[in-house]
């Protein structure tokens, strides 16, 4: 088999995360109709996280797919999860790391 047991919903939620980086990336410009969002920087933060959350979901959906349409095996599904959790966890860990060097700033 070659994907599919779940009808690809991961690139539904890939394509959704595409989508919605291009409308943080037009913060502030006018569309076609002439209208346009303006957002604070703190909101388009929060958008750009939920961005990230859209496709680390959308990588260990399409694990769970192949794994059922028989395109891995247990060992690649863990291995995927695993990673794709890890690389959460790092991502996760830098951000704090950069929050506390912000809010300690450069005289403690």
């Amino acid at each position: 088999m070659s994907g599919g047991s779940f009808d690809y919903a991961y690139s539904r939620v890939l394509q959704f995360a595409e989508e919605l980086r291009a409308k943080i990336a037009n913060n502030g410009k006018e569309n076609d109709y002439g209208e346009k969002c303006e957002f604070s920087a703190q909101t388009i933060a929060r958008l750009q996280s939920i961005v990230e959350d859209a496709e680390r979901t959308a990588k260990l959906m399409k694990a769970a797919e192949w794994l059922y349409s028989g395109d891995t095996g247990e060992n690649g599904f863990a291995a995927s999860v695993t990673d794709v959790r890890r690389t959460a966890m790092i991502r996760a860990h830098a951000a704090f790391a950069s929050a506390e060097a912000i809010r300690e700033g450069p005289y403690k």
